[in-house]
């Protein structure tokens, strides 16, 4: 079940914020939140490999690509991952415990944050940081920007946190995994978290969508209400968005911490100041007035 809820500004937005971090802290015993910008409101919560190659990829044949490249990366890096020659469930799944131990998520950690597909979706505990990759889009054509925000219930205690579908011939579950890792740097700049999800089709797990109806709670399944918040903004905010975000050292840089993204927040700065000049002048950029003024 998904609620969708549009707002008129960003502050208001920042105002529901501020509310949910006290509720936060009121439910640290059940779980965090989880937050996801995505720069058009139009989007699905898609993974990189469901928009390679589509919903409903089976976890061992992804395993196998994922394993047959590792000596090849760990060739021309100087990354090393102890991995297991081949992936066993141990009948996991259906208590509900988190299929993957702590090397392949950082392995897979380490895929999704370069590029490669990636059954992970990736979240941070920051709404300020989901925030920023909604909002830093300048050439997107959208209406509107969404951020996604998910309460991970927890009811195993250590272990991952887990929606379990209550249709027992066709078991799903959405795992979120916590674990930090150790070899991505940033993971941590980002405040990352990730899910991914998995249900059993025609006898073999399968990733599949966050959208899938299986998977989605419904009023059948183990946890009641909605788990997922889809606040809608208007694009329009962007630079007020952008501006707070700022204050709070939130940009391209901060968050990756490359060359190019020191260039992006740059060029971003160039444009707020642009754009802020251009109200000041009542619509016309002092370089147009100086123009006039010399001619």
């Amino acid at each position: 079940m998904l609620e969708v809820i549009e707002l008129s500004s960003w502050s208001e937005f920042e105002n529901i914020i501020k509310k949910q971090i006290g509720k936060e802290l009121d439910h640290i015993q059940s779980g965090p939140f989880f937050y996801r910008g995505q720069p058009d409101a139009t989007w699905h919560l898609e993974t990189t490999l469901e928009r390679y190659f589509g919903p409903n990829f089976a976890v061992s044949s992804y395993y196998s690509e994922i394993k047959t490249i590792q000596h090849r990366i760990e060739t021309f890096t100087d990354n090393n991952w102890d991995l297991p020659a081949s992936f066993k469930y141990h009948n996991q799944l259906k208590s509900g415990e988190n299929i993957l131990n702590k090397t392949l998520i950082d392995y897979l950690q380490y895929l999704r944050h370069f590029g490669y597909p990636s059954p992970l979706l990736d979240w941070s505990y920051s709404p300020y940081v989901a925030a920023y990759f909604a909002f830093r889009e300048l050439a997107s054509k959208a209406k509107s920007i969404a951020i996604h925000e998910f309460f991970a219930v927890s009811e195993l205690g250590e272990n991952p946190y887990y929606i379990k579908s209550s249709k027992e011939n066709t078991p799903a579950v959405i795992c979120p995994i916590r674990g930090s890792s150790q070899r991505t740097k940033r993971h941590h700049l980002q405040q990352s978290a990730y899910t991914y999800c998995i249900k059993k089709i025609n006898g073999r797990y399968c990733y599949v969508s966050h959208e899938d109806p299986d998977i989605l709670p419904t009023e059948e399944t183990e946890r009641s209400g909605e788990w997922v918040v889809k606040y809608i903004i208007p694009a329009s905010e962007r630079l007020n968005a952008l501006r707070s975000l700022e204050a709070y050292n939130i940009n391209a840089y901060s968050l990756l911490g490359t060359e190019d993204s020191l260039l992006e927040t740059l060029s971003l700065q160039t444009y707020r100041k642009r754009e802020r000049l251009i109200n000041i002048y009542g619509g016309t950029h002092p370089e147009d007035i100086a123009r006039r003024r010399s001619g």
